[in-house]
């Protein structure tokens, strides 16, 4: 600039600084986007310390009307007519000749053909009331190097231009290079190209523009460029709605990414990185999101639906000590999976994945670590969470199905129940009215109409701690861990159509405790094909259809503390060569015999056993019951297999919320207690 640009022009904000450009790894979320995305003086906010400080004037305002005729008066500058005591140029490039650092060109309605070339601290407005085009052909519409500099309520077209130019070639209607421009109020269109670029360092805040009908992409950040776009639309583009490659950075904020013929918003290469927050992704040709390359994104509280591919999909690796944040999002309705991510980290909290038409989250590759903390998954034409081959899963407080609607009546049983075993003798039946207790129990109702149309859980080769989540009516088994080391603690995995956990794989091991699996479709728990299963205590499996557990195929399994009560086959079997040993358990009201073992299998037993059609049955089994004084299995030791000791789960122990049981079997554990 002819005059260095100062913090004091009196028409425009103090200018913002220039983004660091390792900020994507120190916490670029805490930092203010104004700050972070604007540009600063190339001589520092007050000039270098040996310079003088540049010469400060009096804002002008240059007048541009394409159509004026006035005749000058021989005192203007040149291409200037005087009018009313003031200049008014027939062209944006004249005015912005004769403008300086924070001075005003003021645009007059009318289509303006020429390109913009920006090098000077200046604010180009419309006139009030006025609708101004500009409009140029080959070059970019605008190329601005300025830093500090406006351009406000004025729409930019582009035409022409080598359609086959990629990248930093590409023809675009505006193009930011090493400065820093803000736009507000405006719209930007190429016919064969992208609407904005920003590249080599340069930096772009965008307010409640709109960028449309590009040949190719919306916006590209490209070579460090940055952007900033916050109450913006990005629709109908040819590819991608927000491209952002080659060390390029995005800040998206409460903007409409719609529609676009290939992906929303695509990050892809090394130190690439988007702050998604707030936006609607929908429609798109493909995926919503997507991170391939080792580029990474934070997406925060978006709405993904009904892309034409999948929802969001993350392509690792990433740099070390860097995962995807994916949170508080709304992920529905994507004609292929809703989450997606492939040899990389991530974590994934408080999202809702609805009605996808394939799997609702999916994650594989070995080495990933994927946390999923209080997400619900449900309605997903596919399995509601499949994990393949990962080296750590943990899942904490997720909603996986839905939850069957029961009637007051067991809720309130339950919420008072629940009270009861906390407070003891302070507990709120006591002192508290039923029509008191239905009321907290009716604020505290939620529920989710329709399951997953798969399996809810799904675990192959994996090492995963599974913590207070409900796995529910899904129409196939609640939860498949196989050839998986599994930990599960205070979980619910009830009113699925198949079984409530499977277990299977020579290589599986499961240890659990405090876990609900009530009224599946066949077993509660079903341990088979060599698997090992470790039962440390608490476990309820009742009113499940065709049986309580069931082991079979060489499996070995030992339970202790369980509740096995009003199945309707047998309470526990256990077939074919199969090991297992109950313990301290009760073994209740089944509807088949309490205990059946064939098939040259073994069962060692010290278990209370009532009111089952057949206490035990023997068919080529071994039964041998213990004495009843005998000691229960520890939390560190298994008759059979002490290897599953190895998966503690004393580190998550917590306090156990009251299960949601029915009528029936409150008065079962009533009973049982007696």
């Amino acid at each position: 600039p002819t005059h260095p640009p100062t913090t004091t022009l009196l028409s425009l904000p103090p200018t913002p600084q220039i983004l660091n450009p390792g900020w994507c790894k120190s916490g670029a979320s805490q930092l203010q986007e104004e700050s972070a995305m604007g540009g600063s003086s190339k001589h520092g906010a007050l000039g270098d310390a040996d310079e003088e400080a540049p010469t400060r004037h009096a804002v002008r305002t240059f007048h541009v009307d394409a159509h004026d005729e006035s005749g000058g008066d021989g005192g203007a500058a040149a291409g200037a007519a005087t009018r009313r005591g003031r200049q008014v140029y027939r062209t944006l490039t004249e005015a912005m000749g004769a403008a300086q650092d924070g001075d005003i060109v003021e645009v007059a309605s009318g289509e303006y053909a020429e390109g913009l070339r920006v090098d000077k601290a200046i604010t180009i407005c419309a006139a009030p009331g006025a609708l101004v085009v500009v409009r140029n052909t080959g070059d970019a519409a605008v190329i601005s190097t300025a830093y500090g500099a406006r351009l406000i309520r004025i729409s930019f077209e582009h035409c022409g231009g080598d359609s086959n130019a990629r990248g930093r070639q590409g023809p675009r209607c505006l193009e930011v290079v090493e400065g820093s421009l803000t736009c507000e109020d405006c719209s930007f269109t190429s016919e064969v190209g992208s609407a904005v670029m920003a590249a080599e360092n340069g930096s772009v805040v965008m307010r409640r523009c709109k960028l449309f009908n590009c040949g190719r992409c919306g916006l590209i950040c490209v070579l460090g460029g940055k952007a900033f776009c916050e109450n913006c639309e990005l629709v109908d583009n040819g590819l991608n709605g927000v491209d952002v490659q080659s060390r390029g950075t995005a800040i998206l904020r409460d903007s409409s990414v719609l529609r676009n013929t290939q992906t929303g918003v695509l990050v892809a290469d090394p130190l690439s990185f988007a702050r998604i927050q707030g936006n609607d992704v929908s429609h798109n040709g493909r995926r919503g999101i997507t991170a391939q390359k080792h580029g990474c994104f934070t997406l925060v509280g978006n709405r993904v639906t009904q892309n034409q591919n999948i929802g969001v999909i993350g392509i690792g690796p990433w740099d070390k000590d860097q995962a995807l944040d994916i949170r508080d999002n709304e992920i529905i309705g994507n004609y292929a999976a809703g989450i997606w991510v492939q040899r990389g980290d991530a974590n994934i909290t408080r999202n809702s994945v609805r009605g996808n038409h394939d799997c609702g989250v999916v994650a594989f590759g070995a080495g990933s670590t994927i946390n999923m903390t209080g997400n619900q998954v449900a309605g997903n034409k596919g399995v509601g969470v499949s994990v393949h081959s990962a080296k750590q899963v943990t899942l904490d407080s997720n909603l996986v199905g839905a939850v069957r609607e029961r009637s007051p009546s067991e809720n309130l049983l339950a919420f008072m129940m629940g009270l009861h075993q906390r407070l003891g003798e302070q507990s709120p039946m006591y002192v508290l009215n039923e029509a008191c207790c239905h009321e907290v129990v009716m604020m505290c109702v939620t529920l989710s109409k329709e399951g997953n149309i798969g399996t809810g859980v799904e675990l192959l080769g994996c090492e995963a701690i599974l913590i207070a989540n409900q796995i529910c009516d899904n129409h196939d088994h609640g939860l498949i861990s196989d050839s998986s080391t599994l930990a599960l603690e205070r979980n619910e995995l009830s009113d699925n159509k198949g079984a409530g956990l499977v277990l299977r794989g020579a290589t599986s091991q499961c240890r659990s405790r405090d876990n609900i699996l009530l009224h599946n479709g066949q077993f509660g728990l079903q341990v088979t094909a060599g698997a090992e299963y470790q039962g440390v205590g608490g476990d309820t499996v009742a009113s499940n259809l065709v049986g309580g557990v069931l082991v079979k195929d060489a499996t070995v399994c030992n339970l202790a503390g369980l509740l096995i009560a009003s199945n309707q086959g047998h309470g526990i079997s256990v077939e074919t060569g199969s090991k297992a040993h109950i313990s301290h358990s009760n073994i209740w009201r089944n509807e088949g015999a309490g205990v059946w073992v064939a098939g040259a299998a073994t069962l060692r037993a010290s278990a209370s056993l009532a009111e089952n059609s057949q206490e035990v049955v023997t068919a080529e089994g071994t039964v041998e019951f213990e004495r009843p004084g005998d000691p229960a299995p520890s939390d560190e030791a298994s008759p059979y297999f002490p290897s599953c000791s190895s998966l503690s789960l004393g580190r998550h122990r917590g306090p156990r919320t009251a299960p949601i049981v029915s009528q029936d079997l409150a008065r079962q554990e009533s009973a049982v207690a007696e």
